[in-house]
């Protein structure tokens, strides 16, 4: 074999073999850069998969909550505003109503009718009617104190049944309703206080001792409850609608 002694020519031979190996090198490593791009890709693409799945876990998980939460505030409210309108239904018929028969021309068969659909207890109509007189006004305050105590009973009934419910549910209402709520607690448990010393009033003349008047002193609160719950209706309503959500 000869090999050729001209320089020129192994300059050419050397850069043409360089070349091959520069391309075949550069074949190789696009190929190795391809191969471990894809990879790569596929890497992110599956992290990036897992990714969107927990996100959209996540957010279906979100959705799920709150639309329990506000299937939770639709059956609630409802029940939560019933509750509290037959208290308050209660109370303004024990605030307004004094308005009682005229005993005195009734006679004692009518007065024991009465208390009796009055509920009554038959202890306390006994106690009531023992040598009844129809002028008798001690007999007839005894009357009225029966009556009005046996309606402040059925308030204050009305009123633990509202107000346990309250306690039972007061993790999902809002910040505005427990504060209105509250409120409306505050008064009622004065008024039912209140309304001990009124019944006191009827049964023993207390007058001159105890200068108590549901309609005056206490009228504050009673306004003060329906302007509440006038308030709270309106928030239950706005709470409940689309534009809330």
């Amino acid at each position: 074999m000869n090999i050729p002694s001209d320089p020129f020519s192994l300059t050419g031979i050397s850069i043409g073999v360089l070349t091959v190996i520069w391309f075949f090198v550069r074949h190789i490593s696009g190929k190795f850069i391809e191969k471990q791009f894809q990879k790569n890709i596929e890497t992110y693409k599956n992290e990036l998969q897992g990714v969107l799945e927990s996100k959209k876990f996540d957010f279906q998980r979100m959705m799920h909550d709150f639309n329990l939460y506000r299937s939770k505030k639709h059956e609630i409210y409802p029940e939560l505003f019933r509750f509290l309108l037959k208290a308050t239904i209660g109370l303004n018929n024990l605030k307004n109503n004094w308005d009682f028969p005229y005993f005195r021309s009734l006679g004692k068969e009518f007065v024991v009718q009465y208390l009796l659909e009055k509920g009554v207890g038959q202890t306390e109509i006994d106690y009531i009617t023992d040598h009844w007189l129809d002028d008798d006004e001690e007999k007839i305050q005894d009357i009225k104190y029966a009556i009005k105590k046996l309606e402040r009973e059925s308030v204050k009934n009305e009123y633990k049944i509202f107000h346990n419910y309250f306690l039972e549910v007061e993790l999902y209402l809002s910040d505005e309703i427990v504060k209105v709520i509250q409120e409306i607690l505050q008064d009622f448990d004065e008024i039912l206080e209140n309304m001990i010393y009124d019944l006191l009033k009827i049964r023993h003349k207390l007058d001159e001792i105890i200068n108590y008047n549901p309609r005056t002193e206490t009228g504050i609160l009673y306004n003060r409850i329906f302007e509440n719950v006038d308030k709270l209706k309106k928030q239950l309503k706005n709470e409940l609608s689309v534009a809330e959500y």
